[in-house]
């Protein structure tokens, strides 16, 4: 009589995978990787963050693009200090740098959101 042989079949893919985190945004919720990309240079950061990576929830093939300002805002401001699993204050905030979006700063002024970034 044969056994039945037992094993745990893990789930696989071909794209590193990232989890989600759904935060409200204006009237609608905004979907942003979790945990952030980060903490190092902001180039670093959007190299990294234009792969191709998966979530094992849906199964698909998900991309990341820089988020505008308000966006970043809206990330950061849900649970912000809670100290509970996610805590942007904790998770995202670099104590030297806060990356929100682009921001140039010129003899001309701010510009926030700009496609120009030297």
């Amino acid at each position: 009589m044969n056994q039945a042989q037992y094993e745990i079949i893990k789930a696989r893919s071909q794209f590193p995978v990232r989890e989600l985190l759904v935060v409200p945004h204006g009237n609608n919720d905004l979907t942003v990787s979790y945990p952030a990309f980060g903490l190092d240079w902001y180039k670093k950061n959007l190299k990294v963050m234009s792969k191709d990576y998966s979530h094992l929830g849906t199964r698909e093939r998900i991309s990341f693009r820089p988020a505008v300002t308000h966006e970043s805002i809206s990330a950061a401001a849900f649970g912000f200090g809670s100290n509970e699993e996610f805590d942007a204050k904790r998770d995202i905030f670099d104590p030297i740098w806060l990356q929100l979006g682009y921001i140039v700063r010129t003899q001309d002024g701010v510009f926030t959101n700009t496609q120009i970034t030297d």
